[in-house]
């Protein structure tokens, strides 16, 4: 029997932590979980985590200060961590993609299935396998030409 890949989700939004924790739980991930930074820092350094999921504005510690630790500590290099927050400008990125973080997502803007796929996207390219993606989506839509035109939305086939 394989062990589930490890998942370590500091998120200060209890309902958010919740939901993810839960759904990546349900696919299968071996989920743990902080609710502020100081506490969220001390698992990944004793931990051994396949991928961190971290907010950037957290109580007692943000973001930015758990990567410079982990940046200085040496651990950051090792640690695949994928940035979760609603910050998005360009000098936000700018100074996340500055400590070598690959993956960013703007929360407002993926799912939970998205979430899911882009984690085993990275466990892929990780491991170099090809990892079994269970995302649920709606059955019963189709798309037609007529409607993509109407909406301006590139040409779908029909599911």
């Amino acid at each position: 029997m394989n062990t589930p890949h490890s998942i370590l989700i500091i998120e200060d939004d209890d309902f958010l932590r919740t939901l993810a924790s839960n759904k990546l739980t349900s696919v299968g991930f071996s989920v743990s979980v902080a609710s502020e930074g100081v506490s969220g820092l001390a698992k990944i350094e004793s931990g051994n985590y396949d991928i961190v999921i971290l907010d950037l504005l957290l109580p007692g510690m943000d973001g930015f200060h758990i990567l410079a630790k982990l940046k200085n500590s040496g651990v950051l290099e090792k640690q695949t961590i994928i940035v979760f927050s609603n910050l998005g400008t360009p000098e936000d990125i700018k100074n996340i993609t500055e400590y070598g973080i690959k993956h960013y997502m703007i929360k407002s803007s993926f799912t939970l299935d998205e979430l899911v796929m882009r984690i085993n996207e990275i466990l892929s390219e990780k491991s170099g396998t090809p990892i079994a993606t269970t995302v649920t989506k709606p059955a019963d839509i189709e798309f037609t030409a007529e409607e993509n035109d109407a909406n301006d939305v590139p040409h779908s086939p029909v599911v």
